[in-house]
């Protein structure tokens, strides 16, 4: 008579799948980094540096950073943030610009600025337009980070 015993070896397959887990969230976070760094560059170098916007000050292009990949539940999650602090403008192109707005003399009773022909009481602005530079860069990137992360599973499973 043969006799066949598996006990306790739920408890073994269980922790080599946890500890591949891990090392496949590792490896995916790392891909994660990767490509959200080189979303950075290129929203600095190419949306920021007249492809959308022109830049100025750089201030908007000095705010764009990426935050490492971290592991939430289930969920691994990248993120490439900007348009905070001094930069503040940049939120209004990303989400959608100003309508028309008037601007009003505070401290005096006209406006007037080097070049104007005389000094005036409002001015009629148009308006900021939208000028999205992230929205478009994610839709850029998106085919390569899902690449990268297949990629990066495979290699972590050893395929």
């Amino acid at each position: 008579m043969i006799e066949v015993s598996y006990a306790g070896t739920d408890k073994v397959i269980l922790a080599a799948i946890e500890a591949s887990a891990a090392e496949v969230a590792g490896t995916v976070m790392g891909a994660l980094d990767a490509k959200d760094a080189e979303m950075v560059s290129w929203i600095q170098g190419e949306e920021l540096h007249g492809q959308i916007l022109n830049q100025r000050t750089g201030k908007l292009a000095g705010s764009i950073r990426f935050l490492p990949a971290t592991q939430e539940g289930t969920s691994i999650v990248g993120q490439v943030e900007g348009a905070g602090g001094s930069a503040w403008y940049g939120a209004l192109f990303e989400r959608g610009g100003t309508g028309p707005f008037d601007i009003h003399p505070v401290n005096k009773m006209a406006l007037w600025w080097e070049g104007a022909a005389h000094p005036v009481r409002v001015v009629h602005h148009p308006g900021i337009p939208s000028r999205p530079f992230m929205a478009p860069a994610l839709e850029h990137f998106t085919p390569e980070i899902i690449a990268a992360v297949e990629t990066a599973i495979s290699e972590a499973l050893g395929g």
